[in-house]
C-alpha cells in the first residue's frame, strides 16, 4: 500500500515516515497542508492518506471531505492530537475510516493503516474509552454536555473573542436583540454567565483561536 502523510510540521511528518519505513511501509509523500494534499493526491494516487486535523488554511476535516468526493477509494486516518469528542466526531463524519491520537503508540498507528487498508475501521483506544464513558454514562454531568446550535456557536465565538454584540450581529447579520438573545440562551445552556467562563468554554470546544495560556495570563492580569 503507498501512505501519503499530512501535516503541518515537518519533524513530526518525517519522523512518522522513517518509522512507516522502518516497519515496510511505503510512503509515497508528504504534504504540509490540505491543498497540497489534494494536488500530490493527483500525481502519487496513494491508498491511505494520514491527515492531522489542525492544518494551515484548510483544516483536515475540509481536506479529507475534498479527498474522498474526488477520490473515494481512498482511506484517510486522522492523525491528531485532539481528544474532544467534537473532533473526533466531526473527523469521522467527513469520511475518515480512523482515527489515532498522536500520543498513541506506533503500533496502533500501524494497525490502524492495515485495518483501513482492509477496508475496517480503527479507533485509538483512547478515543474508544472516551466514547464509552459519553455512552455508558460514567463520564461526569458538566456544562459540555450542553448541546448549543450553529449559530449560538457563531455568537459564542464572537463572545470569546471579545467582540461587542453590535460587532457580533454586524458579522453575522444579525439585529444587537437578536445577539443578546442568543448570549442569554448560551448562559442559561451552559450555566455560565460570567464572559471569562464563556471564553473559557469557547476555547475548551475549539470555538475560538484564542491561546489558552495567553487567556489564563489576561486573567491574572485583570485579577
Amino acid at each position: 500500500m503507498k501512505i501519503l502523510i499530512v501535516d503541518d510540521h515537518a519533524l513530526l511528518r518525517e519522523g512518522i515516515a522513517a518509522l512507516l519505513t522502518s516497519q515496510g511501509f511505503s510512503v509515497v509523500g508528504m504534504a504540509g497542508s490540505g491543498e497540497e494534499a489534494l494536488e500530490a493526491l493527483e500525481t502519487l494516487q496513494p491508498n491511505v492518506v494520514l491527515m492531522d486535523i489542525g492544518l494551515p488554511g484548510m483544516s483536515g476535516m475540509q481536506a479529507t471531505k475534498l479527498i474522498l468526493e474526488r477520490h473515494p477509494e481512498v482511506s484517510v486516518v486522522a492523525l491528531s492530537g485532539q481528544t474532544e469528542r467534537r473532533y473526533v466526531v466531526e473527523m469521522l463524519a467527513a469520511g475518515a475510516r480512523g482515527y489515532v491520537t498522536k500520543g498513541a503508540a506506533f503500533e496502533e498507528l500501524s494497525g490502524a493503516i492495515r485495518a483501513v487498508a482492509a477496508g475496517r475501521a480503527f479507533v485509538s483506544q483512547s478515543v474508544t474509552d472516551l466514547i464509552l464513558r459519553d455512552y455508558t454514562g460514567k463520564r461526569p454531568h458538566s456544562d459540555e454536555d450542553a448541546t448549543l446550535s450553529k449559530r449560538e456557536e457563531d455568537v459564542l465565538k464572537g463572545v470569546a473573542d471579545g467582540k461587542t454584540s453590535r460587532e457580533i450581529g454586524d458579522t453575522l447579520g444579525l439585529s444587537v436583540t437578536t445577539v443578546d438573545s442568543h448570549r442569554r440562551h448560551i448562559s442559561q445552556k451552559l450555566g455560565i454567565t460570567s464572559v471569562a467562563g464563556l471564553t473559557k468554554f469557547a476555547i475548551r470546544q475549539g470555538l475560538t483561536s484564542v491561546n489558552s495560556s495567553e487567556f489564563r495570563e489576561s486573567e491574572e492580569l485583570a485579577s
